[in-house]
Parts: C-alpha cells; structure tokens; sequence
C-alpha cells in the first residue's frame, strides 16, 4: 500500500470533507483552512485562531493568503464567522 495515496482500511480519511482543487497543494491548504474552522471550537486555541482570521498579514500559510491561493473571498469569510460569534461554521 502506498502511505502517500491510500487511507488503510477502518481509518477515516481526513480529508473527505474537503473540497478538492486542482493540485494536492490546494488541498492541503483548504485542511489547514478548515482545521482553523475545528479549533474555533477549542477554548485553549480559539484567541489564536481568532487572531489568525482577523490578521492583515499575507506571506505564505496566513488566511489571506490561503484564500488567495484557494480563490476564496475571506472578506466574506471573515463576515460569516463574526455574524456567527466566532463558532465554529462547519
């Protein structure tokens, strides 16, 4: 079994609720978009992750970069998640 292509049986696949892209580099950073989503939820990393979303900054793995990367628009983005008080929106 390749480990880099193949989820081994009764293990669930981390990524199925991802929408795919193009190339495997997009796909890894909509997980690392939708992690941040999962750990609104976490009391110990919700000011971290807050930060992250509200951050101006664009160099490589911030959030509007990522949106940048996935064609996504994190200004709604951004609205979606305070309408909702920072809960998680998935």
């Amino acid at each position: 079994m390749d480990a880099l292509t193949s989820i081994p049986k009764g293990v669930e696949d981390p990524l199925e609720d991802l929408p795919r892209f193009e190339c495997p580099e997009k796909d890894l950073w909509a997980g690392v978009l939708l992690r941040a989503f999962k750990d609104l939820d976490n009391p110990e990393l919700k000011r971290k992750i807050i930060f992250w979303f509200s951050s101006n900054r664009n160099h490589v793995g911030s959030f509007r970069w990522i949106c940048t990367v996935l064609g996504l628009d994190g200004a709604w983005i951004k609205e979606q998640l305070k309408a909702r008080k920072w809960k998680n929106p998935l």
